[in-house]
């Protein structure tokens, strides 16, 4: 996994803005639809099945897919900061401060339910879990190397222009999506794992319209399709018709298991 040496010293402006979403928030799993279509059920929909045993696989989901929702919240907010003064980066922000959070809160149910520490990685993420150890890291700050790393490429195309962090979008959407889809095989029967990820499925189809929304309003006629076949989707959406523009198949690029792994991001950046 190849690191921008010309990120260093975005890197490090990143670690020194501090501020931290994490934590239960409150009105936490509102009943209710955000305008990017993300619903938030009740933590007891989250929390009605009884615990039973993960394999390792299943636990390296669980932390894997924080630290991608981790990337997510502080990637478009760290991103909006830069454009901020621009109305058409508005998505950034409410996607990471709406619905980007409480993914990671959904996620992080989980991990204190299964007593797993998603900062633990050479222990295999064997708990206690800690919520205290979550809140350490800081915005930009990973667990994770490949996650470290994705963060720190896709930062430095969002920072070139508006449009470029809008395109990070559509691409953290779609690999999320990619990803969602593999953990869920990995899920098995699993109703906890199922139910969770699902609900953040949901959201990354919203959010990934969202993006393409804001590009199209930008005068990219289109949208997220810009990137080519691997972005150009037709996700199902409580806020979009859908449709026309599934080009189909999954990507190789930067992901879990290296370049051209065919579980990360786009390939040729």
């Amino acid at each position: 996994m190849r690191l921008i040496s010309a990120l260093l010293a975005g890197s490090l402006t990143l670690f020194a803005m501090g501020g931290h979403y994490g934590g239960y928030g409150g009105g936490y799993y509102q009943d209710r639809y955000n305008e990017y279509g993300d619903r938030y059920n009740r933590y007891d929909r989250y929390n009605r099945y009884q615990t039973a045993s993960l394999n390792n696989d299943q636990v390296y989901e669980l932390a894997y897919m924080w630290n991608e929702e981790k990337l997510a919240r502080d990637l478009y907010l760290n991103l909006y900061n830069l454009y901020s003064n621009q109305s058409l980066a508005r998505p950034l922000y409410q996607i990471a401060t709406r619905s980007e959070q409480r993914h990671m809160d959904a996620v992080e149910r989980l991990l204190e339910k299964y007593d797993i520490d998603a900062t633990n990685v050479e222990g295999g993420f064997k708990g206690p879990y800690d919520p205290r150890k979550l809140q350490s890291l800081r915005t930009g700050e990973f667990s994770l190397k490949e996650i470290q790393s994705l963060y720190d490429e896709l930062y430095s195309k969002g920072a070139q222009s508006l449009r470029d962090a809008l395109e990070v979008g559509c691409i953290v959407e779609v690999t999320d999506v990619d990803d969602l889809e593999k953990a869920m095989d990995i899920a098995g029967d699993n109703g906890d794992l199922i139910n969770v990820f699902s609900f953040l499925k949901r959201g990354s189809y919203n959010h990934y319209w969202a993006f393409d929304r804001a590009l199209k309003r930008m005068g990219v006629s289109q949208g997220c399709c810009s990137l080519g076949e691997k972005y150009c989707k037709d996700y199902p959406s409580s806020s979009h018709g859908g449709g026309g523009y599934h080009r189909g198949g999954h990507h190789g690029g930067y992901g879990r298991h290296g370049y051209g792994g065919g579980r990360g991001f786009w390939g040729g950046y």
